[in-house]
């Protein structure tokens, strides 16, 4: 992650997110793939993998990613998306959270999919529950969570396409994948 990505992202969560959803949240601007184990504290119970992708999600505001994005660009794009997947995996957390803007497959499903296949202790978990506590908690309008649960994938990943719809108010979002690890 850039710093600008970071700096962004943290202004994003002091304007939209109340205390409880950001307590214990920390971000780190760091090389993923050689964090060491031990600057993870134990506590945490989630590690999230908001992997650099080619944004095809987000072709709705990014108009010029379909001239730059090339089909060899993907390979080494995957390459690096498993690296940071298999750095995650390996910090001692029970659960990790793969995420991309992408629609892709080579960067989402193909990814969780080998990097799970060379770390059996690993499994992928489906996203329903979570969305439906999140529904319970009225963190999720019914709209929302009937969106979303239109969204799972077969597997439980998350693959929530570009939308704009409107009931009592218009709600925007990019393309993004979402996939829940939890270790056996």
């Amino acid at each position: 992650m850039s710093p600008e990505r970071l700096k962004a992202m943290r202004e994003r969560f002091a304007i939209t997110a109340t205390q409880h959803l950001t307590q214990g949240i920390e971000t780190r601007l760091v090389d993923a793939t050689t964090l060491p184990r031990t600057d993870v504290p134990a506590s945490y119970d989630l590690v999230l993998v908001d992997a650099p992708c080619s944004g095809t999600g987000t072709l709705g505001r990014n108009p010029e990613i379909r001239h730059r994005l090339c089909p060899e660009d993907f390979a080494p794009q995957h390459q690096r998306q498993c690296a940071l997947l298999r750095a995650a995996l390996q910090l001692g957390q029970k659960r990790v959270l793969y995420s991309t803007c992408s629609l892709e497959p080579e960067e989402n499903q193909h990814v969780v999919a080998q990097v799970i296949s060379e770390n059996p202790d690993w499994q992928q978990v489906s996203l329903r529950d979570q969305i439906e506590s999140l529904r319970e908690q009225n963190r999720l309008t019914p709209l929302g969570a009937e969106y979303l649960h239109r969204s799972l994938l077969p597997d439980g990943a998350l693959q929530l396409m570009p939308a704009v719809f409107d009931e009592n108010h218009i709600v925007s979002t990019d393309g993004f994948y979402l996939a829940m690890l939890e270790r056996l």
